[in-house]
């Protein structure tokens, strides 16, 4: 109904009280038909409701609204007794624009909820909803960033920890610099935030304990003690050789 009087007003030329009556009645419905009343604001003129597929859609068919027989003679009888008050205008609305279905029984408050029931609206369009793919939220597969205050503890349990190194020289057979700093360590590896990151303050997690500043440490310390299979223009692959029974050839 709310659509068919905007419509009315932009097509015979009633522009300024038009956008008027958008502007003081539309939000009550963006929540349920955001995306038809995006496409209708666009009309400014008489001539975009004959071009505008969907007010054309709206003004050739009719919208078919089920409700209880009980409620339907209510409404009707209502219009009627106001005929002189506006009830005229919404009668000629409903007779022109909208298919009343009577349904059995008595309305409930429960029998709606809060959206069009199946086989209601205008046939081939899903009223107030466009393009699936539109109405899906944004999935962001990026790795989760380290909460801030954890970042910070885990950081001057680090440092501590490389006050406490005394050879940081020290090599073990490998090769590998044992006494690397544990902060810069943790600086290269920690999760840091980016475009395909979720947003921490929408994800409810628990706070963390001492014992996930202690897995955070843990981690850093095994990052750096990991084995490199570097050297050279191209990384030095592992050789590994395997001698197993099925090798005995019976012997």
């Amino acid at each position: 109904m709310f659509v068919h009087f905007y419509l009315t007003m932009i097509a015979q030329g009633h522009l300024t009280p038009g956008k008027t009556f958008w502007k003081n009645h539309s939000q009550e419905h963006e929540a349920t038909y955001g995306h038809d009343l995006e496409e209708l604001s666009r009309l400014a003129l008489p001539a975009h409701v004959e071009d505008n597929n969907l007010a054309k859609l709206f003004r050739g068919h009719k919208y078919r609204v089920r409700l209880p027989l009980t409620t339907k003679n209510l409404l009707l009888h209502f219009l009627e007794e106001t005929a002189d008050d506006g009830g005229q205008i919404v009668l000629r609305c409903l007779n022109q624009f909208f298919e009343l279905v009577s349904l059995p029984g008595r309305g409930s408050l429960f029998d709606r909820g809060g959206g069009s029931q199946e086989d209601e609206g205008i046939q081939g369009h899903s009223s107030g909803q466009g393009d699936a793919a539109e109405n899906l939220p944004t999935v962001r597969l990026g790795s989760l960033p380290m909460d801030k205050d954890l970042a910070r503890e885990v950081e001057d349990e680090l440092r501590e920890e490389d006050s406490r190194m005394k050879d940081v020289s020290r090599k073990d057979r490998f090769g590998v610099p044992a006494g690397t700093m544990l902060l810069d360590e943790f600086h290269k590896i920690k999760r840091e935030e980016s475009e395909d990151s979720p947003v921490r303050e929408i994800v409810p997690l628990p706070p963390y304990t001492t014992a996930d500043i202690n897995h955070e440490v843990n981690l850093v310390k095994e990052s750096r003690d990991m084995i490199k299979l570097q050297g050279g223009p191209y990384p030095t692959l592992a050789s590994v050789c395997m001698y197993t029974f099925h090798s005995t050839y019976d012997g």
